[in-house]
């Protein structure tokens, strides 16, 4: 299967749900505490930068299974690597309503899928991600009728 660049509006969806929990974290999957070591109260102008390094760590697991020679600078980024994002810098644009769960889950679930190449399954934000998935997840199973009628222990 191939490696690709997730798009704006995948990027969005999972922007907008790390923002959306923290007005509402007890109907919601929780999010990381911290991204990068910043609190996750974002402004705007914060998720479109988070919004930016995810778009980098992407496209570097792209050239680590392609095993490309030299890192691309952010504008080789937009012009060559994004032509389905129509050559367009990232702006983070609010969702209103939020994501819903599932969706929210399967997007960040492709955006991991698409970073797991090489070193970077190492890198700090992907690992902050990887956790907010399986809790995002977790999540989701704790609410099924099914696991609520499940015996405990």
């Amino acid at each position: 299967m191939s490696a690709y660049v997730v798009s704006y509006e995948t990027l969005n969806k999972i922007l907008a749900g790390l923002n959306y929990t923290k007005y509402h974290h007890d109907t919601y999957p929780h999010s990381p505490r911290e991204i990068l070591g910043r609190p996750c109260a974002f402004e705007p102008e914060d998720l479109t930068r988070l919004g930016r390094e995810m778009l980098l760590l992407n496209v570097r697991a792209i050239q680590c299974r392609y095993e490309d020679q030299r890192p691309l600078t952010p504008s080789e980024v937009v012009s060559s690597w994004l032509p389905g994002n129509g050559g367009a810098e990232f702006v983070y644009v609010a969702s209103t309503p939020s994501p819903k769960v599932i969706p929210l889950y399967k997007a960040l679930q492709c955006f991991i899928y698409q970073c797991s190449e090489g070193s970077i399954v190492s890198d700090s934000l992907y690992k902050e991600l990887d956790i907010w998935l399986n809790s995002i997840g977790h999540f989701i199973v704790s609410n099924l009728p099914e696991y609520t009628a499940a015996d405990w222990g």
